[in-house]
């Protein structure tokens, strides 16, 4: 398994509930090892066979956060979405 690394900036985050609330999230996603999660932020490897795309984007806005996806080249993906 070849992985590579992501950081999420996470928007609407403001508690340790709320990290478990996104930790819990990317750690369902087959192919992905959450490595740090803290208010506004995450860390992830991921394997890109395995992972699709918009996984994250679904991921946490199924959990009910907006969120910005950059990818280790810092390419940046925008999402904006409602807090449920």
């Amino acid at each position: 398994m070849s992985t590579q690394d992501r950081t999420l900036t996470i928007d609407g985050m403001h508690c340790e509930h709320c990290v478990d609330v996104v930790e819990d999230a990317l750690a369902d996603l087959d192919g992905v090892t959450v490595q740090d999660v803290e208010i506004g932020s995450a860390e992830v490897a991921y394997d890109p066979a395995e992972v699709p795309g918009d996984a994250f984007a679904a991921a946490l806005d199924d959990a009910g956060y907006a969120h910005r996806v950059a990818s280790s080249s810092s390419t940046i993906d925008r999402f904006r979405h409602a807090r449920q």
